[in-house]
């Protein structure tokens, strides 16, 4: 009843309860006590507690205990490490907004900047002054207002100077039981390090020379305008990366994934669930999951990968792929190709100069190549229970069981080998 007219919130009921509840005991004990009196004095039997007295008392004992156990349980910290979101704080009734900002010096030619948060976003931003400022926004999960505003105090926002180093630390854990989350918006001068470690949060980085570390157990992170070598860890999250002049690392379990304008390499490790988009690499690409090994040495065009489809136009080889059950697609390729694959179709347009040594190894799977008019090569394509066929003039076998095309073309050149089964190979002349 309380609760259905707002009295007590279901967090401050579940306090009490947690806390209190021994009480019950006892006010049930002294109107035991009462009854057995009054019987006394009117001279008949007193009643006992019953079957279902004790029922009760046992049911009460063990939802007391386990409420006295719950409210002495950390939930924010919990949360964390079980990858809550924040719905966390609809189990504690109320949520409170505080908003601040801090400023303050720095030491000259200030070398590197680290951030600390277990829950909230985090946002990096350069600026022309000599001093770092923090903007925080936080939200509080509390029984009631008093009890919000002293967690609040309790987790202001920390800034450490030592030597040239800064530590921003968003002091999330100062709460305690309660759940705060305190998201950051820092503003630094744009030479210095970034070294960024969150638990859950989004992580952005705006105009930055210097390198950049960052680790999110539960969010995205995107960054935009970084000289210097950057590395990134996400465990469940997406990464947007554009116009970074040097190498980018990602690892972890990311959802989308893309990088565009990056002078230097890109390399992906781990497990990617949803789309890898590419764009502009100058020193190559390095892609390593538990499905699909693929190394290629410079990007001029785009590539794609989602699913059971691969796609990349304007590669620069050697190229090497190693996958499964993929539809690869290769526009505008150029320079050595090797491809492994089973259960889809492999399509190459060898279009560009200089035609490199090109093997493709498919299971189960149509191969389609094609090559320039006037191009030189030597040709071996074999598929079992398949067809070969070609716009060159090469010797071609069609038999039940195996068909074979070899031969060399216009003087010869790169090795063209092409194995499948049980589809078929077309060998083709660029319109």
């Amino acid at each position: 009843m309380l609760r259905n007219f707002n009295v007590l919130s279901t967090a401050a009921m579940f306090h009490w309860f947690a806390r209190y509840w021994p009480v019950l005991i006892i006010i049930w004990g002294l109107i035991k006590l009462v009854e057995y009196y009054q019987a006394q004095r009117a001279g008949y039997p007193p009643r006992g507690i019953g079957a279902g007295g004790v029922l009760l008392l046992v049911f009460l004992v063990l939802f007391g205990l386990a409420a006295s156990e719950g409210e002495r349980v950390n939930w924010s910290q919990l949360g964390n490490e079980m990858d809550i979101d924040d719905n966390i704080f609809s189990l504690f009734g109320q949520t409170y907004t505080y908003t601040g900002e801090m400023e303050q010096a720095l030491p000259k030619n200030v070398a590197g900047l680290h951030v600390v948060s277990d829950r909230g976003d985090v946002s990096v931003q350069a600026w022309d002054q000599d001093k770092i400022k923090v903007s925080y926004n936080k939200t509080i999960g509390a029984a009631n207002e008093s009890d919000a505003k002293r967690v609040d105090s309790y987790t202001k926002p920390l800034i450490i100077i030592s030597g040239d180093s800064v530590t921003v630390n968003a002091n999330t854990a100062g709460g305690g039981n309660k759940p705060v989350k305190n998201s950051l918006e820092i503003f630094l001068p744009r030479q210095a390090a970034l070294d960024l470690a969150l638990k859950h949060g989004d992580i952005a980085v705006h105009e930055r020379t210097g390198e950049v570390k960052a680790t999110t157990s539960h969010g995205d992170v995107s960054l935009d305008d970084v000289v210097g070598n950057t590395v990134l860890n996400v465990r469940h999250g997406s990464v947007a990366a554009n116009k970074v002049t040097g190498d980018l690392l990602v690892e972890g379990r990311i959802d989308d994934t893309t990088a565009s304008d990056i002078s230097g390499s890109v390399r992906l490790n781990g497990d990617f669930f949803g789309t890898v988009t590419l764009s502009h690499i100058g020193k190559g690409v390095s892609f390593k999951s538990s499905r699909t090994d693929l190394q290629l040495a410079k990007l001029d065009g785009d590539f794609s990968m989602q699913g059971d489809e691969l796609h990349a136009s304007g590669a620069t080889g050697p190229l090497h792929i190693v996958t499964r059950a993929k539809q690869i697609q290769l526009d505008d390729v150029a320079g050595d190709v090797r491809i492994e694959n089973s259960n889809a179709d492999v399509e190459i347009r060898a279009t560009r100069t200089p035609l490199g040594n090109i093997q493709v190894d498919n299971r189960r799977g149509r191969i389609v190549l094609t090559v320039p008019a006037r191009a030189g090569f030597q040709l071996d394509a074999r598929s079992n229970r398949g067809e070969v066929q070609s716009d060159f003039d090469l010797k071609i076998e069609n038999q039940d069981r195996e068909s074979r095309a070899s031969g060399q073309v216009g003087g010869g050149g790169p090795s063209i080998r092409l194995t499948t089964d049980r589809a078929d190979i077309e060998i083709r002349k660029a319109g």
